[in-house]
């Protein structure tokens, strides 16, 4: 049997309100030669039926049903079982394209690479908006250091990949983690050597910020942090780089851990060599940049307030910044 030139791999926990659009967006894509494999982890409601529905009536849809294990366990699996030449990534609350993989594989061919990098729409109800990407540097370890400063998007559901290098390099998602497991992805697969890599400067995936209410990029929990900080781990064990980048990825746990549920002497006790570097950005900025300073504050604890809701943080204390800095 011939091996379809694309694998396509959906993570499935209890989306029912959604999968069907997901999946519908995939059916009517405009290129057909592809296959789409849905993993569903174990889902407490009808998600996994519908999987199986499409599969009965699509020969292209493969389900695999597993106990639930978490999404990276999930996009394991599916990654372990796709079959095509390229691979993509998308989650079932989210829809794509019809001309996504037609000009995604279009452009992978043409120019044979390793890694497409493309553009995306994230989705509120009712509006959209497009986000453009830069083109990633002609370096990976630029490319690397671009993605965990947020300046390259590091989902895989903006990339087409090559499966071999997957494969042959062994590049598989972390386990246990369900929060920046695709970052962590992508960041194993840039250090493990040489890549083609290039970008589309076109949109074709929707991220839904508005359906689905459990969704961990809504909602920070301790877990979360957690997941967050061993990703963190594993970049300081194994990029040798600047001292910006190690301080993008402390402030980023900064700020996941003030909206997160952990404990505030947790929350305090998070990178405390942070502090006197805030301290001085305190004191030597000007007023224009007094909103990002006062949410330093804030974010590292300086002020041991507690952490406030944004909204409340602006209204009591910020006032009150704002005045003591015009007199400095």
């Amino acid at each position: 049997m011939q091996k379809p030139k694309v694998s396509v791999v959906i993570p499935n926990y209890n989306s029912e309100d959604y999968i069907h659009r997901c999946i519908d967006s995939l059916l009517n894509q405009s290129f057909k030669d592809f296959e789409l494999i849905i993993i569903d982890d174990g889902s407490s409601d009808n998600s996994g039926m519908i999987a199986d529905h499409y599969a009965n009536t699509h020969s292209c849809v493969k389900v695999i049903h597993q106990a639930n294990s978490g999404v990276s366990a999930a996009r394991q699996v599916g990654l372990t079982a796709a079959s095509g030449k390229y691979v993509t990534f998308v989650d079932p609350d989210d829809w794509v394209e019809p001309d996504m993989l037609q000009c995604l594989v279009g452009k992978a061919e043409q120019e044979d690479v390793d890694i497409l990098f493309c553009d995306f729409f994230i989705d509120f109800s009712p509006s959209s908006r497009e986000i453009g990407q830069q083109k990633p540097p002609s370096s990976q370890l630029k490319t690397l250091r671009e993605m965990v400063k947020g300046n390259l998007h590091g989902s895989t559901c903006n990339k087409l990949y090559r499966l071999s290098i997957i494969s042959n390099r062994n590049i598989t998602f972390p386990d246990n983690i369900s929060f920046c497991e695709d970052l962590w992805f992508n960041c194993k697969l840039l250090m493990s050597g040489d890549l083609r890599i290039s970008y589309l400067n076109k949109a074709f995936y929707h991220y839904d910020r508005y359906s689905n209410v459990n969704s961990l990029t809504r909602k920070f929990k301790e877990k979360a942090l957690d997941d967050y900080l061993a990703y963190i781990g594993y970049i300081f064990d194994n990029v040798q780089d600047n001292d910006d980048m190690f301080y993008t990825l402390k402030f980023n746990a900064k700020i996941f851990a003030f909206r997160s549920d952990c404990e505030q002497q947790k929350y305090y006790s998070l990178y405390p060599d942070l502090q006197s570097r805030f301290k001085a950005t305190i004191w030597h900025s000007n007023n224009s940049k007094i909103q990002k300073i006062a949410n330093y504050i804030a974010l590292c604890g300086f002020l041991k307030t507690g952490r406030f809701l944004d909204s409340a943080y602006e209204k009591s204390r910020l006032p009150l910044l704002k005045r003591r800095l015009r007199k400095q």
